[in-house]
């Protein structure tokens, strides 16, 4: 490519946490300073708005995190798409599970994708339901 290689608008992407060490799902009040606080905290400079959402398996353990990202602030060069994206991931993955290790609990991002909605404000719609 030239010198004068347009440069792509980032993506909304939705980063699914897992938790590997078992800990008991945590009451609505508290979710969000335990986890999602933080949490958005590692996102919020790439994006300017975000959601989590909570899992919780059979034996009412958490067991997953999905951090809901929409309206990137960055943006990369189509030829360096890969590039970024992993760099990307290397800083949220290490970010992700240096604060979970810090409180005790194994986690790790373990897929990454596109929101199924469209804007945040779905999102929201969808957890409030």
């Amino acid at each position: 490519m030239g010198l004068f290689e347009r440069k792509i608008k980032g993506k909304n992407m939705v980063y699914v946490i897992a938790i590997m060490t078992p800990v008991p799902y945590p009451e609505e009040e508290i979710r969000w300073d335990t986890y999602g606080a933080p949490l958005s905290s590692f996102f919020n400079p790439y994006f300017e708005k975000i959601g989590v959402a909570y899992y919780q398996d059979k034996e009412n353990k958490l067991d997953q995190i999905d951090v809901v990202c929409y309206d990137a602030t960055f943006s990369y060069k189509k030829s360096k798409e890969d590039e970024f994206f992993a760099n990307l991931y290397k800083v949220f993955s290490h970010q992700v599970e240096s604060f979970f290790g810090s409180v005790g609990i194994d986690a790790e991002i373990v897929n990454i994708g596109a929101p199924q909605q469209k804007e945040i404000e779905e999102f929201v719609a969808d957890m409030v339901t």
